[in-house]
């Protein structure tokens, strides 16, 4: 877990609107890495059929959406 919440801290110094104002930033990344890590597990799991860019790329998508208005 610490080599995700490390790599993906980098990853969202970028995207500071995923991180409300009321939530401690802790607790957000918490949130983020622990939910790719899941994701990763089940790629994992299924075989990895897509590569990891398509991985990475279908976590932030689902990020960027789940925080749209």
């Amino acid at each position: 877990m610490k080599y995700f919440r490390e790599q993906l801290a980098g990853a969202f110094d970028g995207m500071k609107e995923l991180f409300p104002e009321s939530v401690p930033k802790e607790y957000a990344e918490a949130f983020y890495v622990t939910s790719f890590a899941e994701m990763v597990s089940m790629w994992v799991k299924r075989g990895m059929p897509e590569s990891p860019e398509t991985v990475a790329e279908y976590y932030f998508t689902l990020v960027r959406s789940a925080n749209l208005p």
